[in-house]
């Protein structure tokens, strides 16, 4: 997850909009699977170890956390850029496709996703 958030803010830093997106898709899937696990997890002070030193994050509510995941799915679906390439690193997930093919695979997961979160709004 550190990983991923790392990723979403080089993405940022480096005006990449598809990989800013890509990493709120990741995001939004594996904290999902958790909520989808155990419920109320921390969620809204999760990842903030360092530099904010929450080291005891308050639990989120499971409706709360989908309501926010929802918005990030809708985030990430509207800064994809399907004219541009995936260059940086590999896609683990699709392979290695460097044309605009590896972009429209990450929106539509990104599009099921959010089809399948349908019922928490």
């Amino acid at each position: 997850m550190t990983n991923i958030e790392d990723m979403i803010q080089k993405a940022k830093a480096m005006s990449q909009p598809n990989y800013l997106a890509i990493g709120l898709t990741l995001k939004a899937w594996l904290f999902a699977n958790l909520t989808d696990i155990y419920g109320d997890i921390p969620y809204s002070q999760a990842l903030k170890g360092y530099p904010n030193y929450v080291v005891n994050p308050t639990f989120d509510k499971q409706e709360d956390v989908y309501k926010d995941l929802i918005a990030k799915l809708d985030t990430a679906n509207a800064l994809y850029d399907v004219t541009r390439t995936l260059t940086l690193g590999q896609d683990a997930l699709f392979g290695a496709d460097k044309s605009t093919v590896g972009t429209l695979r990450w929106k539509k997961f990104t599009n099921s996703l959010r089809s399948a979160y349908r019922d928490w709004e």
